[in-house]
């Protein structure tokens, strides 16, 4: 019985390690190189990071790294305010304050030539609003990097979504691996081939 027993144990340890699934673990560094190639600055531009704090912190000191490596100009990182806000603040003075700070920001930001929009920053908030306003202006250019928040993820009719694990490698997989040249290229055959017929989005 003992020797039963011992064979059945080493048997489930030497089948464990081949069943199990590679542990996900961000590359922040390489997503960091990634964001910043794609912004593209130029030495001399002035590029600001929107954030929410809690989401990627890791990462932003990798951008302003990769940013000042580019020979950018690292204006830091705008927080936004966590949400939910708590029950009890006034929705009057959070909406007041909201347009003092849009506008505020407008000023102060009226030159940036580049932005980062980091996961859980949104065009509610104060900042995110004073950059559109400037890019439709034609002021700078900005990435959006929303992962899961702002419904970026968002589950099928009978299909949940899969662990976060899941979500975050494939994202990271998609940043990473992607040839955007090629995506773009096609992005752009597809348009063509839209404007010259009827197309029912489903």
């Amino acid at each position: 019985m003992r020797v039963c027993s011992a064979v059945l144990l080493v048997s489930l340890l030497s089948i464990g390690p081949v069943g199990s699934q590679p542990r996900f673990t961000f590359d922040w560094e390489a997503m960091a190189e990634r964001l910043v190639a794609q912004l593209a600055p130029q030495p001399g531009e002035k590029i600001l990071l929107v954030a929410r704090p809690g989401d990627f912190d890791p990462l932003i000191p990798h951008l302003r790294y990769a940013l000042m490596e580019a020979g950018a100009v690292d204006l830091g990182v705008v927080d936004v305010i966590e949400e939910p806000f708590p029950e009890d603040w006034d929705a009057d003075v959070l909406s007041r304050g909201s347009s003092l700070a849009r506008a505020a920001y407008k000023e102060v930001f009226g030159d940036f030539d580049g932005a980062i929009m980091m996961p859980g920053a949104r065009p509610g908030h104060p900042v995110y609003s004073a950059l559109q306003d400037l890019l439709q202006e034609g002021v700078g250019r900005t990435i959006h990097f929303h992962w899961t928040q702002n419904g970026s993820a968002f589950p099928i009719p009978g299909q949940p979504l899969p662990q976060q694990a899941v979500i975050d490698a494939t994202y990271q997989r998609a940043l990473l691996d992607t040839d955007f040249g090629a995506l773009a290229a096609r992005q752009r055959r597809f348009a063509a081939a839209m404007r010259t017929a009827d197309v029912r989005v489903t």
